[in-house]
């Protein structure tokens, strides 16, 4: 199912915390309530404000941009190129 705007919101505060378990907290809310492909590419468009062309590391990792946390943003950008590989 696709996120509303709110739930966008929300995952969007987790994963700018500075602790990495509020990050982990909002990955494992995306994968709650996302349960495929065309709605997880939706969520990252959502967070970038562009459409992904070519689901690139350096593409993921800049859907992140907000997140202030160097090492947050990478884990994110790991995290959806697994995700998206399966």
């Amino acid at each position: 199912m696709a996120l509303t705007q709110e739930q966008i919101e929300k995952v969007k505060t987790l994963f700018t915390s500075e602790d990495l378990s509020y990050v982990k907290q909002g990955i494992e809310l995306v994968e709650a309530l996302i349960d495929n492909e065309q709605d997880f590419v939706a969520f990252l468009e959502s967070m970038r404000s562009s459409t992904l062309t070519d689901f690139t590391f350096d593409e993921l990792k800049s859907v992140f941009d907000f997140v202030s946390e160097r090492s947050h943003k990478t884990y994110l950008a790991i995290w959806a190129l697994g995700t998206l590989s399966q």
